[in-house]
Order: structure tokens, then C-alpha cells, then sequence
């Protein structure tokens, strides 16, 4: 399993207990795909063989970074389980460090252009707040109608395959 993720197909097929809940959407950009990649390898380092229920229930941008969110049932395990990871985790544990895991790749994709994943800075663009580098980041001056193409252009770009 060292083989290299590099599109949503491949990270789907590694682990697909993660997509396979219900989910009201889970919108994957290209450039925080390798945060969200390195954030599923250490879930799955993390739960072990006992996936409890464990989801992707949404995926999205919201103010300029990713939104991670997920579901698990920890009714699944008898309560008091331990896991044996790194170290041992009660249920209550595990999804506090579960969650830790998730916002610290949702505040490393707030700083990395949603496009490219290069070191960028949010800015408010036509009403909504955007993380784009200086490459991906409309030129100065531009009036209203040119930035409004140049973030659909963005858009158009931002799907990972």
C-alpha cells in the first residue's frame, strides 16, 4: 500500500470505507487534495482495523479553507476498548484526536491556494473569501467584471480528478 494517491479514484479505491456512508456532498480541490490525502492515511493509521463507522460526510470550502467533516458510531465497539495505535485510545479519546487530526488540515489549506497548494493568503474577491497565491490571485486593478471571469476561470480548475 505505498503505492503514490494521485486522484480521487486511487484514494477512493485505498480507502473506500471513508466515501462510502451517506453524504451530502464531498467536493475534492486540487490544490489541498495532498493535505486531505495525508489527512486519510493518518485516520486510517489512527482507527486501525476497527473502522468504526467512520465517513466523510462532507467535503467543501467555506471562508477560504477546507471543511472536513465526518461520522463515525462508536456503538460499534464495546465501550472501554482500547486501540492500539501510537498509544492507546479510549472511544472519547480517539475521536478528539480524530478531530485534531481535521483541523489542523483544515488550517494548513488556509494557508495554500485552493488551486495550486502554494503558500497563499485569503482574500475577500467579489463578496467571498478566497485562498489564492500570487499566480492564482487577480492582478491589481482589475474592475468587477474581469474578476468575476478570473475566479469562474479558477473554478473551472479546481476539481480534483
Amino acid at each position: 500500500m505505498n503505492a503514490r494517491v494521485t486522484s480521487v479514484l486511487d484514494l477512493e479505491a485505498r480507502y473506500p470505507y471513508m466515501f462510502k456512508g451517506p453524504h451530502i456532498g464531498l467536493n475534492h480541490f486540487t490544490g489541498w487534495f495532498p493535505t486531505f490525502v495525508q489527512l486519510c492515511v493518518a485516520i486510517d493509521a489512527v482507527l486501525g482495523p476497527d473502522r468504526r463507522g467512520f465517513h466523510w460526510v462532507q467535503i467543501k470550502e467555506k471562508f477560504g479553507g477546507a471543511r472536513f467533516n465526518h461520522a463515525m458510531d462508536l456503538r460499534l465497539a464495546p465501550v472501554g476498548e482500547y486501540f492500539d495505535v501510537e498509544r492507546d485510545f479510549e472511544p472519547d479519546t480517539l475521536v478528539a484526536f480524530i478531530c485534531a487530526l481535521v483541523d489542523e488540515a483544515e488550517s494548513i489549506t488556509a494557508k495554500r491556494c485552493i488551486r495550486c497548494g502554494k503558500p497563499a493568503k485569503a482574500m475577500d474577491l467579489d463578496g467571498y473569501v478566497w485562498t489564492l497565491c500570487r499566480e492564482h490571485r487577480p492582478p491589481a486593478g482589475m474592475q468587477r467584471a474581469q474578476i468575476k471571469a478570473h475566479l469562474k476561470e479558477i473554478r473551472e480548475g479546481l476539481r480534483a480528478s
